[in-house]
């Protein structure tokens, strides 16, 4: 009776500690959701250029270029940002509410586009 007991309460043990180990290490980094706010993004680098079109000709000829630039850059930017969080990423203006598990990924942008 008293090896029954044993056994049991090492299976219950070994279940939990196996529970535990998939909440961790599987369950929880598929909730994560990254936040990415990219109007105010835009918004930086808008203001950016806005200060350069008030200026010389050759100004808003590089504020021109600047800004195809900033699109492609943008975009692969942007693409990048899934692979480093490991999890889905979506705008700002599409989410309602918060949760824990979301991730601001907005500085890690603006970082990667040297705003």
């Amino acid at each position: 009776m008293k090896v029954y007991m044993v056994h049991l309460l090492l299976q219950a043990f070994l279940t939990l500690v196996f529970l535990s180990a998939y909440d961790r290490f599987i369950i929880r980094p598929t909730r994560v959701i990254g936040i990415v706010d990219t109007s105010a993004v835009f918004r930086i680098k808008e203001a950016q250029l806005i200060k350069q079109l008030h200026g010389s000709e050759q100004e808003q000829a590089k504020a021109s270029a600047e800004a195809k630039a900033f699109a492609s850059a943008f975009s692969t930017a942007l693409e990048a940002l899934p692979d480093q969080c490991g999890c889905p990423v979506i705008d700002r203006t599409v989410v309602i509410g918060s949760t824990p598990y979301m991730v601001d990924l907005t500085p890690a942008l603006k970082r990667r586009l040297g705003l």
